[in-house]
């Protein structure tokens, strides 16, 4: 391996996790996530040598990332709420009411997943320049000089995509997600035990998620917070993926069969 392939290899494990993240809450999809990332580190690997430090290696890698997400993201018209209702012919108000009747599962990992469901279902009915925004501003904490860098637009504009995704976020979950308040209708285990009941368990993904932070840790205070703090919480966990060791090996293997080298 040259000084310039370990530079790189240096720089991309440090970023691996962050990228990880970003690209799963862009595609909503670890399989998608996983390729973004794969696809990230080739071209990144290839271009390596014209990055002239101008900018961090954080930006110039999240700019690359951001060119192989955007294919994979897509914008739902319609969250599964709305589509039941349509089906049924009832109002949401009444289906909230008959998800009440519902038995709750006491099966936490189905619970965490179908949280985990809602949550990126929500995040996929945003635009996808405002979900991005929202992503690297709001969910990975990146500077909003920054978030404009790798987007390419101004920071003000930064700040109004940031705003419009919040003003969804916060019409989709505010007076439905009991994780807000516990008196909202919505409450993830009568959700699994309807989905049960109607066969449609498939629909609840086994993505495993991983809270980056304790239990406990996200019951402090969670009274007193404000939305937007709850909802950062909320979205403060990912599904379990490669390690970067195992990434590593794969994209090594990829590198040597196509015979890619960072290109001088």
């Amino acid at each position: 391996m040259s000084e310039l392939e370990g530079q790189f290899e240096i720089y991309y494990q440090e970023y691996y996790e962050k990228l990880f993240r970003t690209a799963f809450r862009l595609t909503g999809n670890r399989e998608d996530a996983q390729d973004v990332i794969q696809e990230a580190y080739i071209n990144a690997y290839r271009s390596f040598s014209q990055f002239n430090h101008t900018s961090s290696f954080g930006t110039w890698i999240y700019k690359i990332m951001l060119n192989c997400a955007y294919r994979y993201m897509t914008k739902r018209d319609k969250l599964p709420i709305q589509i039941i209702t349509a089906e049924r012919g009832i109002s949401e108000t009444e289906f909230w009411e008959s998800l009440k009747s519902q038995e709750s599962v006491e099966e936490q990992a189905m619970v965490e997943d179908i949280r985990e469901t809602c949550l990126q279902l929500f995040l996929n009915c945003i635009p996808k320049k405002q979900r991005i925004a929202f992503t690297l501003k709001i969910l990975m904490e990146l500077p909003s000089s920054e978030v404009a860098d790798i987007m390419g637009i101004s920071e003000s504009a930064v700040k109004i995509n940031v705003y419009r995704a919040k003003q969804h976020l916060k019409n989709n979950i505010e007076e439905k997600c009991s994780f807000i308040n516990p008196e909202n209708p919505c409450q993830c285990g009568n959700w699994v035990k309807y989905l049960i009941d109607t066969g449609k368990v498939d629909l609840i993904p086994a993505d495993n998620p991983v809270r980056r932070r304790s239990t406990a840790e996200m019951s402090l205070i969670w009274t007193e917070m404000d939305f937007l703090r709850k909802i950062i919480r909320l979205y403060d966990h990912q599904p379990g993926h490669t390690s970067y060791l195992e990434f590593r090996k794969k994209i090594r293997e990829i590198i040597v069969q196509q015979s890619l080298k960072i290109l001088t």
